[in-house]
């Protein structure tokens, strides 16, 4: 690649930064603005909130909802970078020279690649952290507002696994878990302990389950280890090695989870044998996201690579 070569794919480089750049600053702070307002309405009964803790609040919220428009943006900045191009007639110059469209585009579309590996591997770990720290202020400042989690994985239910010997495990399904402080109740459960090969050494279903940290406390237990004839033993008492950190990370959203640890999350869901379907759609999104971007940049290309008048790429833009 000749000197002149690598002076233009920088120029083009550059120009197309700045529009990426600007446009993620603009909605940025269009998005700040408007949750902004929402946080100090909510924040107008809760004396505690000041504006420099609202402002973080806002701040913190940003980067979520950035990364969900982002194909968006940079379909916004390539039109912004060569509708300016072809305003200044760069465009006729670059082709009178010989320069193909595709030697025009490929600096932007590394570009855009390059970014969006940036923003998988990097900006979603971060955006997930602000968002962590987002609601650990929400539910520090508007607790009254809170709702108790209702974790809900499948139409199978909520399911949680314990490995308690060589090969032999148990496993508790619940329709729904509701959470206080330390302490799981879980309605509609059954609990289930595998063996080595794979079969059924136990089987119970319980009207309730509390689960704390160290202990399971079933109530109105129904035996039905042997299908043909159900025992009901009442109530029983449990230990276990889990604690309610392990019912969330096995039951967690699928938003709560960054692009690095979605493999193990998703193997998680396996092993339990809870839907994963969902998990691996969002993984392979991520996965996807650089050359959705690329996309973008040939999207874009197609509405603002026609050599028009001054303006008349603007029109067509609008459209």
């Amino acid at each position: 690649m000749s000197s002149s070569s690598k002076t233009l794919n920088f120029y083009i480089f550059v120009t197309f930064f700045k529009w990426l750049v600007a446009m993620i600053l603009g909605v940025s702070f269009i998005i700040f603005l408007v949750d902004l307002v929402e946080v100090l309405r909510r924040a107008s009964s809760v004396p505690e909130v000041t504006f420099p803790i609202a402002v973080s609040m806002s701040v913190l919220r940003v980067p979520e909802l950035l990364q969900e428009v982002m194909p968006i943006l940079v379909l916004f900045a390539v039109i912004g970078s060569l509708w300016w191009r072809s305003r200044s007639h760069e465009l006729i110059v670059a082709r009178a020279t010989g320069l193909s469209i595709w030697q025009f585009l490929r600096p932007i579309m590394l570009t855009t690649l390059t970014f969006g590996a940036f923003t998988v591997a990097v900006f979603n770990p971060m955006s997930l952290q602000a968002s962590f720290s987002l609601k650990a202020m929400e539910k520090a400042y508007f607790a009254s507002e809170s709702v108790e989690p209702v974790l809900r994985v499948s139409s199978t239910g909520v399911w949680l696994r314990e490995d308690l010997n060589e090969g032999v495990y148990r496993l508790v399904r619940a329709q729904e878990v509701k959470t206080e402080n330390d302490v799981a109740t879980m309605a509609n459960v059954d609990l289930f302990v595998v063996d080595q090969t794979g079969s059924l050494n136990l089987s119970w279903h319980a009207q309730t389950l509390v689960f704390s940290n160290g202990s399971m406390r079933l109530s109105s237990v129904i035996d039905q280890s042997k299908p043909s004839k159900p025992v009901s033993i009442d109530n029983q008492n449990l230990t276990t090695s889990l604690t309610i950190e392990n019912l969330f990370r096995q039951n967690q959203t699928f938003g709560d989870v960054h692009f690095w640890q979605m493999p193990n999350r998703i193997e998680e869901l396996k092993l339990v044998g809870a839907a994963f379907g969902e998990a691996e759609l969002k993984y392979a999104k991520l996965w996807a996201l650089p050359f959705v971007l690329v996309s973008m940049v040939l999207l874009a290309a197609v509405f603002s690579l026609r050599m028009t008048r001054s303006g008349g790429v603007g029109k067509m833009i609008l459209a």
